[in-house]
Order: C-alpha cells, then structure tokens, then sequence
C-alpha cells in the first residue's frame, strides 16, 4: 500500500492550562483537497503551526511519504515541500509585490550577485497572471495594495513555492465572488498535478465546494474525518459544534423579527463625508438601538469609512455629530472622547498587541480608570486583572487567565479580546468592520448576540460585512456602497442579499 503523502500520528501539544491539541491524527494523499474545520480554539492553528515548523508537538510524530520527519523551524518544512498561505498577513512591508512572492524562495542573481530584477518580476508576473492578478504591477509596493490583494500575493507564494502540500487557512477572506471562484480553478489545477491541499475555512459552503475530505476539530481533538459527499450542511455543524443547535445565519432574522429601531433619535450622524479619490459625499445616521449593516465588494470604500469616522485618517470634508451636537474627530483619540470605538478589520496589526498578555490588550484603552491615584500613570494591577476576568467571564475567551500570551489565543479568541477591551469604555458608536472574519460558527453567533446586547442598550451599532446572509440576519437596516459612494439605503423586506448585489453591480447607481 502506497503511503500517504503527509500522515499525522497522534500529535499533541500543551500549553500552560490549556490542551490545544490532543492526539491529533490523520491523513493526506497526493492531489486530494482536505477541509479542516472546527470552532475557534479547537486546535486547528496549533495543527498547522506544528506542521509549520513554528511550534513542536510534545508527542506524536509526522510523516512525508512514510519517512518520519522532524520541523524544527519553518524552513525545515519548506525545505520538505510544506508550503503556508497564514490567515493572518504574512507580507513583508517596504518590499515590493515580486520580493514578496519569492521571498524565502532565492531571488534570481546576476552574474555579479546581484538581483536580477527583470526575471523577479518576470517570474512573479506569471504567478500573478496564474491567480487571475494580472492587473498588479510585480515591481509596486505590497503596501499600496488592497487587503484583498495582499491576500492574493500571499496564495501566490505558495504557488511559487512549489510545494508537495499547499496549506490556506481562511484564504478567501475578504476576497470577491469572482477571486473566490478563480482560486478555486487554481487550487483544482494543483490537486489535478498532484499538490496536496488542506484548506481551513469556517465558509462552510466553500468547504462542499472544494474539499474532498473533511476533518473536523472540537477541543482540540479529530472528532470527524470522512468524504466530504457524504455530509450535509446540518451535519458538519453538529460535528462542528457538538450537537444539532446550530442555527443557519439566513433564519436569524425570521427568528428575530427584526424591526426598524425604536428610537427615533440619531446617535451618529454622518454629514456629506470625503476623502479624496477614496470616499464621496457619505451621509448616514444611525438611531438609538439600530444596527446600521455596511454592504459593498472589495474596493467599495467600507473600511475607509470607518476609519474616517474613527479618525484614524483625515477627512477632506464633512461633519461628524453624536447626539446631535457636532464634533471635532482628527485622530481615535477623539473619537474615543466622543463615544466612538472601532473594531477594526485587521484584528492583529490594528487591534491588538500581540507582544502584550491579555490583561494588557483588554485594559490598554482604559488606563486611566485603572489608576492607584487618579492623576498619577501608576497601575492597579488588581483592578486591572479584576477588568479582566470580568471580560473572560462576559465574552468566554478560552484562555487560562489574565496573564495568558495573546499570541497564543485562537483567532476568534483574539476576536473577543478586541471587542473586551472597549466594553469597559463609556462609547455609545461601535464600529464592527469585518468582526466575524475567521471565526467558527458559533463564535460568530456569539459576536451577533453582543452587538444586538449593545444595541438593546441603547448604543448604535455600525456593522461592515463581506457576507451579506449575516447583514441580512443581524441588521435593522442596510446602506451598500460602490466605488466611494453609498448606492442604496435597505430597510424592512427590502434587506435581502439579491438587493445588496442588485446595489453593488447596477450600473445605473453609480455616477
């Protein structure tokens, strides 16, 4: 019997407090696509990190071909045919588009040593024209890219690399319909030569669309490995999840019988906003108790929205007001002042401090309630860790207490750390951009129900999502962008996900 190209044997790896994987066993054979799923902490970072050559498991072995291997470091698995597209960025800022693409790889030399930059950019310009990117100029600056397409860059190293087995965790993450589809034709091409692909997503209808096989994760063990065929969608959520409670985001709203908002007071109000070139004319309100969703394709201007409204980047024009009474936002700090706080799409660049514990991370925006002496920057350690545990407690992060790494938390448990660290605030504007963004079926579940506890409160809630079945589940109303500009203002039977597409795409809307 032939042996698998990659065989993982009984794996375990621990931290302090916390088992993060459990004799973790399976396999992948040469041109087959595996589906890894699970919620949030159930192990399957801690999977690809020690496949990654990052961490070493505490037991249990891994195989190529039937040859037991050791990973010491991530270079022992590139060097072994193991290649990583990382949920998280990965890239190499101040580099350009073609360093990036081949870095780690040997960039092509002159006969004096230098680089030769005419065949970088060639060799980078083929892998971009592989992924459908072509339009990306291989000598620009990664930096100027979209999120989307930094993305993208990251799935074409890994085409570069060649590899034996090809590792995507959440991949398509903020990307199009369009990119979506085009990338999986890329990833069958690779099964179709021979690549083995394990792909981790929580889209659960990308994981029937492209996976033969699927393992599922749960506390850090396998409790599922099978065809894919041979689930449905109600299955792979109980084995996702435990057991069959799971309720599909397109039902939420008949469930909940969303209104509009019952106050008829606006909390913010958004007056002819402008960013040059980014953003035209944007006015919006939201009332008291409303959940206010932000629709639109990558490019549409979401994310530079919420940053102008946080004041994280200048605005050209317009006015801002809360409450009514109109205010002066040139910087977070600001915002935050007015009652303003933001959740921002890339949760570990601009959320968190990944080199900070999670007392840190979760009391960093509230210093100075946490004060020995009221005018003197001295911490009270104990009402810090008291703050904390309150957040553990409220949002159930899966870790071992206040002093645990944040680094070493799930993404979905990051999630509910950047959105710990605000509750303590007196804000009544939250910012969700991309809050559910690769996170598990139930965590996502967990974050609607705390924006929904928000807005009962009487907060407004400002909700930016690629998926439009959750805006369609959670939102009291919803505006859709194109190009900068606000296209359409959905309310009532009006907020479905044909009408936010029939928004993005019509012609006729945009100018």
């Amino acid at each position: 019997m032939t042996a698998s190209l990659l065989q993982v044997t009984e794996i375990t790896k621990q931290y302090p407090g916390v088992l993060a994987a459990s004799k973790v066993s399976f396999r992948l054979d040469g041109g087959e696509i595996l589906g890894l799923v699970g919620k949030n902490g159930a192990g399957k970072s801690t999977v690809i990190k020690l496949l990654a050559g990052i961490i070493r498991p505490d037991s249990g072995s891994i195989a190529v071909e039937g040859e037991p291997i050791v990973l010491a470091n991530p270079h022992d698995a590139t060097v072994l045919g193991l290649s990583f597209v990382h949920q998280e960025f990965a890239i190499a800022p101040g580099l350009s588009v073609a360093e990036n693409i081949l870095l780690g790889l040997g960039y092509p030399k002159q006969t004096l040593g230098t680089i030769d930059a005419k065949l970088l950019n060639k060799t980078a310009r083929l892998m971009l024209q592989e992924i459908g990117l072509s339009s990306v100029d291989p000598s620009s600056q990664i930096d100027g890219l979209s999120i989307a397409e930094q993305r993208m860059v990251m799935i074409a190293r890994g085409l570069a690399a060649k590899a034996r087995v090809l590792v995507l965790d959440e991949p398509t993450a903020s990307l199009t319909n369009s990119e979506v589809t085009n990338l999986f034709r890329v990833l069958r091409k690779l099964a179709e030569l021979g690549t083995a692909i394990i792909y981790v997503s929580h889209r659960l209808d990308e994981i029937f669309a492209i996976t033969d096989r699927v393992v599922v994760m749960r506390d850090g063990q396998v409790k599922y490995d099978g065809e894919t065929k041979k689930l449905d969608r109600a299955k792979l959520i109980e084995h996702i999840i435990g057991d069959a409670s799971g309720v599909d985001i397109e039902h939420r709203r008949a469930a909940r019988g969303i209104t509009a908002a019952k106050s008829e007071t606006d909390v913010l109000t958004v007056r002819n906003l402008q960013l040059n070139g980014v953003i035209e004319d944007v006015s919006l309100s939201i009332k008291h108790g409303e959940i206010l969703g932000v629709a639109g394709l990558v490019g549409a201007g979401r994310t530079e929205l919420a940053r102008l409204i946080f004041g994280a980047d200048r605005r050209d024009g317009g006015t801002i007001l809360v409450n009514g009474q109109a205010v002066t936002i040139i910087s977070p700090r600001d915002a935050m002042k007015a009652g303003i706080v933001l959740l921002p799409e890339d949760r570990r660049h601009q959320g968190l401090v990944m080199n900070f514990d999670l007392r840190e991370n979760i009391t960093l925006p509230s210093l100075d309630k946490n004060r020995r002496i009221r005018w003197l920057p001295l911490p009270n350690k104990s009402n810090e860790i008291a703050a904390t545990n309150v957040a553990i407690a409220a949002l159930s992060i899966k870790a071992s207490g206040p002093k645990h790494p944040i680094a070493w938390l799930s993404g979905g448990n990051q999630q509910k750390v950047v959105l710990g660290k605000w509750l303590a605030r007196a804000a009544s504007v939250f910012i969700f951009d991309e809050p559910t963004h690769g996170v598990d079926v139930g965590t996502k579940e967990e974050i609607y129900q705390l924006m929904e506890r928000l807005a009962q409160a009487g907060n407004a809630i400002l909700f930016i999502s690629s998926e439009f079945p959750e805006l369609v589940g959670v939102c009291n109303r919803v505006i859709v962008m194109t190009e900068g500009r606000l296209v359409g203002n959905l309310c009532g039977e009006d907020v479905t996900e044909s009408k936010m597409l029939d928004l993005c795409f019509s012609i006729s809307s945009v100018k």
